[in-house]
């Protein structure tokens, strides 16, 4: 994930197979904090908030799975990124 545009543009982090992202956008209503770049040819699978709603209307469970996933993923994030702000400041 990276920050910024063309000559100004930092890396933010690296992810792997299997990593979630655009979850905050979810959230926010669609509103964008960075862009992702794939450095190399990826399989992406788009879950749209249309489709999102969907599913979690029609089953309650798996909506609150849902929610308490994506909760817990953003909690480390906060956490990682306020250590890196901490480290950037000292």
């Amino acid at each position: 994930m990276s920050i910024g545009t063309g000559d100004r543009q930092r890396r933010l982090r690296t992810t792997g197979p299997g990593s979630i992202i655009g979850e905050l956008s979810y959230y926010a209503g669609g509103l964008r904090t960075s862009d992702v770049t794939a450095l190399e040819p990826s399989v992406l699978w788009r879950f749209s908030a249309q489709s999102a709603e969907r599913v979690l209307t029609e089953d309650p469970q798996v909506s609150s799975r849902f929610h308490a996933a994506l909760a817990g993923m953003l909690a480390q994030r906060v956490i990682a990124n306020t250590r890196l702000i901490r480290m950037l400041r000292d």
